[in-house]
């Protein structure tokens, strides 16, 4: 990625489209009768965002990845034609113990990488050819 800064960048994109002074009104006049001091009102900012996630090459690699095949997936079962080879589920396990590896050397992250990109590669090539296939017959 040659984006380093996006994850502070979204939040601060959502930040500048919040009306907070409407939002805090609205608060205000539905819990109006709970407040026994209403000139001392206090807020708690402690919320945070649990999905959000540092992106490495190896993620994004194996989303891609995973998107592809459930694409190839979909694309087989329409046409009815048998799902063609390839190394998927192998390397679904294999990302399930990489990411569960608490220090990622560089000799597997680079293995890990390669794997990716040449089964992102046989997907695609499947996918094209599937693709091909249909336009042929039609």
């Amino acid at each position: 990625m040659t984006n380093y800064k996006i994850d502070s960048q979204i939040p601060c994109q959502l930040a500048s489209s919040l009306k907070i002074e409407a939002t805090e009104k609205l608060l205000y006049n539905f819990w109006q009768s709970y407040i026994s001091e209403p000139e001392k009102i206090t807020t708690d900012a402690t919320c945070y965002e649990s999905e959000v996630r540092y992106p490495t090459d190896q993620k994004i690699l194996w989303e891609s990845v995973h998107w592809l095949y459930r694409q190839l997936k979909a694309f087989c079962k329409s046409l009815k034609v048998k799902l063609p080879r390839t190394k998927y589920i192998k390397w679904s396990r294999r990302y399930i113990g990489y990411g569960k590896m608490r220090r990622k050397t560089n000799k597997r992250r680079i293995s890990i990488t390669r794997a990716f990109l040449k089964l992102l590669h046989t997907l695609l090539f499947e996918l094209t050819t599937l693709q091909a296939v249909l336009i042929r017959t039609s």
